[in-house]
């Protein structure tokens, strides 16, 4: 069993100067993979967003959808298309259309045109 201290954390044996490094090291490695996360979402936004609406529109998708839709021509280009008056997703229709052998319905996404 470890000795705890008073917040019930593991009581450290390793001296100030070692903890400061330990700290240090992980406070980058952090900081490194926060930093990595970052750039892949905004690299990747547009495919996100357009990934997203699709699922808030069908509100479940199989992997095999979520990759054709990560793939699908256009989707890197995709932004964010907002609400109609109805608070309807404009600019993007997403239909159901019949099942794939897999039992699934296949999509079929419509995007806004690309300049």
């Amino acid at each position: 069993s470890l000795p705890l201290d008073r917040h019930g954390f593991p009581v450290s044996n390793i001296g100030e100067a070692l903890l400061g490094e330990f700290n240090s090291a992980w406070r980058k490695i952090v900081t490194e993979c926060n930093e990595q996360a970052r750039g892949l979402i905004e690299k990747y936004k547009n495919r996100i967003n357009f990934v997203a609406y699709a699922l808030y529109e069908e509100e479940k998708l199989s992997g095999e959808q979520f990759r054709d839709l990560w793939n699908e021509p256009g989707a890197e280009v995709f932004e964010e298309p907002g609400l109609d008056g109805d608070g309807n997703i404009k600019n993007i229709a997403v239909t159901s259309i019949a099942s794939g052998a897999d039992g699934n319905p296949n999509l079929r996404v419509t995007l806004p045109a690309v300049a």
